[in-house]
Protein backbone atom coordinates (compact mmCIF):
# COMPACT_ATOMS: atom_id res chain seq x y z
CA UNK A 1 0.00 0.00 0.00
CA UNK A 2 1.56 3.51 -0.88
CA UNK A 3 1.09 6.60 0.51
CA UNK A 4 -1.63 7.98 -1.28
CA UNK A 5 -4.11 5.00 -0.56
CA UNK A 6 -3.07 5.33 3.26
CA UNK A 7 -5.04 6.93 5.69
CA UNK A 8 -4.19 8.31 9.31
CA UNK A 9 -6.15 10.18 12.59
CA UNK A 10 -5.39 14.20 12.42
CA UNK A 11 -5.28 15.05 15.79
CA UNK A 12 -5.94 18.78 16.12
CA UNK A 13 -6.76 19.62 19.85
CA UNK A 14 -7.24 17.73 22.95
CA UNK A 15 -10.26 19.02 24.87
CA UNK A 16 -12.36 18.16 27.86
CA UNK A 17 -14.70 15.55 26.95
CA UNK A 18 -18.35 16.95 27.88
CA UNK A 19 -17.61 20.11 27.31
CA UNK A 20 -17.30 21.06 23.41
CA UNK A 21 -19.35 20.48 20.55
CA UNK A 22 -18.03 19.42 17.03
CA UNK A 23 -20.86 19.36 14.45
CA UNK A 24 -20.16 20.95 11.67
CA UNK A 25 -17.05 21.34 11.81
CA UNK A 26 -14.70 20.54 8.74
CA UNK A 27 -11.05 19.25 8.68
CA UNK A 28 -8.59 19.42 6.66
CA UNK A 29 -8.74 18.77 3.06
CA UNK A 30 -9.97 15.56 2.38
CA UNK A 31 -10.43 14.50 6.23
CA UNK A 32 -14.25 15.51 6.69
CA UNK A 33 -15.69 15.58 9.21
CA UNK A 34 -13.84 16.69 13.31
CA UNK A 35 -14.78 14.12 15.24
CA UNK A 36 -14.23 13.61 19.29
CA UNK A 37 -12.16 10.53 20.03
CA UNK A 38 -12.75 10.14 24.18
CA UNK A 39 -10.95 8.77 26.63
CA UNK A 40 -11.96 9.33 30.41
CA UNK A 41 -12.51 13.22 30.61
CA UNK A 42 -10.72 14.24 28.16
CA UNK A 43 -10.93 13.98 24.33
CA UNK A 44 -9.00 14.68 20.90
CA UNK A 45 -10.58 16.01 18.41
CA UNK A 46 -9.60 14.42 15.20
CA UNK A 47 -10.72 13.90 11.36
CA UNK A 48 -9.76 10.68 9.08
CA UNK A 49 -6.94 11.96 6.67
CA UNK A 50 -5.24 10.68 3.39
CA UNK A 51 -1.02 10.83 3.81
CA UNK A 52 -1.09 12.07 0.88
CA UNK A 53 -2.49 15.12 1.78
CA UNK A 54 0.76 15.78 3.93
CA UNK A 55 3.10 15.20 0.76
CA UNK A 56 2.71 18.99 0.14
CA UNK A 57 5.85 19.84 -2.78
CA UNK A 58 7.98 22.56 -2.38
CA UNK A 59 6.22 24.91 -4.90
CA UNK A 60 3.32 24.71 -2.59
CA UNK A 61 4.90 26.23 0.55
CA UNK A 62 3.42 29.52 0.26
CA UNK A 63 1.16 31.77 1.37
CA UNK A 64 -1.18 30.55 -0.80
CA UNK A 65 -0.41 26.87 -1.52
CA UNK A 66 -1.53 23.83 0.38
CA UNK A 67 0.51 23.97 2.95
CA UNK A 68 -0.82 27.66 3.77
CA UNK A 69 -4.22 26.40 3.30
CA UNK A 70 -3.52 23.39 5.81
CA UNK A 71 -2.66 25.75 8.26
CA UNK A 72 -5.79 28.00 7.88
CA UNK A 73 -7.98 24.94 8.24
CA UNK A 74 -6.66 23.72 11.09
CA UNK A 75 -6.20 26.98 13.24
CA UNK A 76 -10.17 27.20 12.42
CA UNK A 77 -10.99 23.76 14.04
CA UNK A 78 -8.17 24.94 17.04
CA UNK A 79 -10.16 28.86 17.40
CA UNK A 80 -14.09 26.94 16.96
CA UNK A 81 -12.66 24.37 19.44
CA UNK A 82 -11.31 27.18 21.96
CA UNK A 83 -14.09 29.53 21.66
CA UNK A 84 -15.90 26.80 24.06
CA UNK A 85 -13.58 26.35 26.19
CA UNK A 86 -9.73 25.27 27.45
CA UNK A 87 -8.32 23.72 24.27
CA UNK A 88 -4.26 21.94 23.53
CA UNK A 89 -3.92 22.63 20.26
CA UNK A 90 -1.74 19.90 18.49
CA UNK A 91 0.87 20.80 16.24
CA UNK A 92 -0.09 21.51 12.41
CA UNK A 93 0.30 18.19 10.59
CA UNK A 94 0.02 15.67 13.52
CA UNK A 95 -1.42 12.16 12.38
CA UNK A 96 -1.35 8.59 13.85
CA UNK A 97 -2.19 5.67 12.29
CA UNK A 98 -5.89 5.39 13.95
CA UNK A 99 -8.39 5.72 16.67
CA UNK A 100 -6.93 3.30 18.68
CA UNK A 101 -3.25 5.29 18.78
CA UNK A 102 -5.46 8.52 19.36
CA UNK A 103 -6.66 7.28 22.67
CA UNK A 104 -3.25 6.09 23.29
CA UNK A 105 -2.11 9.58 23.24
CA UNK A 106 -4.81 10.73 25.68
CA UNK A 107 -3.82 7.59 28.17
CA UNK A 108 0.13 9.10 28.06
CA UNK A 109 -0.75 12.83 28.25
CA UNK A 110 -3.80 12.82 30.69
CA UNK A 111 -2.08 13.62 33.85
CA UNK A 112 -0.56 16.31 32.63
CA UNK A 113 -3.25 17.45 29.55
CA UNK A 114 -6.18 17.40 32.47
CA UNK A 115 -3.61 19.81 34.67
CA UNK A 116 -3.05 22.19 31.75
CA UNK A 117 -5.96 22.47 30.79
CA UNK A 118 -7.10 23.50 34.09
CA UNK A 119 -3.82 26.09 34.31
CA UNK A 120 -5.04 27.50 30.83
CA UNK A 121 -8.61 28.08 31.89
CA UNK A 122 -10.35 31.53 31.26
CA UNK A 123 -6.78 32.87 29.35
CA UNK A 124 -5.79 33.70 25.94
CA UNK A 125 -2.36 34.48 24.12
CA UNK A 126 -0.98 37.25 22.92
CA UNK A 127 1.56 38.14 20.92
CA UNK A 128 4.10 41.28 20.95
CA UNK A 129 6.65 42.00 18.11
CA UNK A 130 8.92 45.12 18.68
CA UNK A 131 9.96 45.66 15.33
CA UNK A 132 12.85 48.32 14.81
CA UNK A 133 11.99 51.35 12.23
CA UNK A 134 13.86 50.74 9.19
CA UNK A 135 13.20 54.09 7.81
CA UNK A 136 14.92 55.55 10.61
CA UNK A 137 17.72 53.05 10.58
CA UNK A 138 18.50 53.70 7.08
CA UNK A 139 18.63 57.93 7.55
CA UNK A 140 20.76 57.43 10.01
CA UNK A 141 22.89 54.72 8.37
CA UNK A 142 23.25 57.49 5.92
CA UNK A 143 24.70 60.40 8.07
CA UNK A 144 27.74 61.66 7.69
CA UNK A 145 28.38 60.13 4.00
CA UNK A 146 30.86 62.36 2.03
CA UNK A 147 34.19 61.99 0.85
CA UNK A 148 35.71 58.48 2.18
CA UNK A 149 38.93 59.61 4.48
CA UNK A 150 42.21 57.97 4.72
CA UNK A 151 44.66 56.56 7.52
CA UNK A 152 43.83 57.95 10.89
CA UNK A 153 40.34 59.67 10.35
CA UNK A 154 39.57 56.42 8.62
CA UNK A 155 40.07 54.29 11.46
CA UNK A 156 38.67 56.65 14.07
CA UNK A 157 35.64 57.24 12.07
CA UNK A 158 35.31 53.26 12.04
CA UNK A 159 35.91 52.72 15.71
CA UNK A 160 33.17 55.26 16.59
CA UNK A 161 30.79 53.53 13.55
CA UNK A 162 31.35 50.51 15.50
CA UNK A 163 31.07 51.90 19.29
CA UNK A 164 27.71 53.33 17.44
CA UNK A 165 26.40 50.29 16.95
CA UNK A 166 27.04 48.48 19.74
CA UNK A 167 25.72 51.12 21.53
CA UNK A 168 22.55 50.90 19.73
CA UNK A 169 22.45 46.67 19.87
CA UNK A 170 22.68 47.31 23.82
CA UNK A 171 19.67 49.98 23.86
CA UNK A 172 17.86 47.59 21.98
CA UNK A 173 18.19 44.95 24.35
CA UNK A 174 17.81 47.26 26.90
CA UNK A 175 14.52 48.35 25.27
CA UNK A 176 13.14 44.34 24.53
CA UNK A 177 13.98 43.31 28.30
CA UNK A 178 12.02 46.29 29.87
CA UNK A 179 9.03 45.83 27.75
CA UNK A 180 9.08 42.18 28.11
CA UNK A 181 9.41 42.65 31.97
CA UNK A 182 6.70 45.32 32.22
CA UNK A 183 3.97 43.34 30.03
CA UNK A 184 4.88 40.34 32.08
CA UNK A 185 3.54 41.55 35.23
CA UNK A 186 0.26 41.74 33.26
CA UNK A 187 -0.04 37.81 31.87
CA UNK A 188 -0.03 34.34 33.72
CA UNK A 189 2.80 33.23 31.90
CA UNK A 190 5.21 34.53 28.69
CA UNK A 191 7.87 33.47 26.40
CA UNK A 192 10.40 34.39 24.12
CA UNK A 193 9.48 33.17 20.20
CA UNK A 194 12.10 32.81 17.59
CA UNK A 195 12.91 36.31 15.57
CA UNK A 196 11.22 36.59 12.06
CA UNK A 197 13.38 38.83 10.67
CA UNK A 198 16.93 40.98 11.53
CA UNK A 199 14.56 44.23 11.94
CA UNK A 200 12.79 41.90 15.31
CA UNK A 201 14.14 42.87 18.33
CA UNK A 202 11.56 40.84 20.57
CA UNK A 203 8.42 38.30 19.11
CA UNK A 204 7.07 37.43 22.31
CA UNK A 205 4.17 35.26 23.38
CA UNK A 206 1.53 36.45 27.02
CA UNK A 207 -1.32 34.24 28.49
CA UNK A 208 -3.26 36.86 29.54
CA UNK A 209 -6.28 36.00 31.64
CA UNK A 210 -9.84 37.31 30.26
CA UNK A 211 -10.32 39.55 33.37
CA UNK A 212 -6.38 40.86 32.87
CA UNK A 213 -6.94 41.84 29.47
CA UNK A 214 -8.03 45.34 29.62
CA UNK A 215 -5.03 46.30 31.23
CA UNK A 216 -2.69 44.35 29.24
CA UNK A 217 -4.21 46.39 26.20
CA UNK A 218 -3.64 49.42 28.12
CA UNK A 219 -0.20 48.77 28.99
CA UNK A 220 0.78 47.47 25.34
CA UNK A 221 -0.91 50.91 23.98
CA UNK A 222 1.10 52.66 26.58
CA UNK A 223 4.69 51.23 25.56
CA UNK A 224 3.68 51.78 21.61
CA UNK A 225 3.72 55.33 22.25
CA UNK A 226 7.17 55.38 24.12
CA UNK A 227 8.80 53.49 21.92
CA UNK A 228 7.89 55.27 18.88
CA UNK A 229 10.09 57.95 19.91
CA UNK A 230 12.81 55.56 19.77
CA UNK A 231 12.77 54.35 16.42
CA UNK A 232 10.95 51.16 17.84
CA UNK A 233 7.27 49.86 16.39
CA UNK A 234 5.08 47.79 18.55
CA UNK A 235 2.89 45.21 17.06
CA UNK A 236 -0.12 43.33 18.70
CA UNK A 237 -1.67 39.96 17.44
CA UNK A 238 -4.01 37.98 19.16
CA UNK A 239 -5.93 36.87 21.15
CA UNK A 240 -5.26 33.04 19.85
CA UNK A 241 -5.63 29.95 21.51
CA UNK A 242 -2.94 29.19 23.66
CA UNK A 243 -0.52 27.92 20.56
CA UNK A 244 2.68 28.41 23.04
CA UNK A 245 1.91 27.44 26.13
CA UNK A 246 0.02 24.07 25.23
CA UNK A 247 3.35 22.03 24.71
CA UNK A 248 3.45 18.95 26.64
CA UNK A 249 6.80 17.30 27.77
CA UNK A 250 5.13 13.46 26.74
CA UNK A 251 6.59 11.55 24.11
CA UNK A 252 3.44 10.58 22.23
CA UNK A 253 2.79 13.68 20.59
CA UNK A 254 6.56 13.75 19.54
CA UNK A 255 6.60 10.33 18.37
CA UNK A 256 2.75 10.89 16.68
Amino acid sequence: MNQHSQQGTYLYAIVRAASVEVAGLKGVADSGAVRLVSHRQLAVAVGDVSLSVLDIPEEELSEDGRLAELATTHDAVVRALFAQGPALPLRLATVVSNDEAAIRVLEELYDEATQRLCELEGRREWGVRLRRDSTQARTASTEGDGARPTGTAYLQRRRQALRAAEDARQQERDISEDVFARLGTLASEMGRQPGTSAEVILNAAYLVATAAEDAFLAAVELQAEALASQGVRLELTGPWPPYSFAQMSSPAVTDA
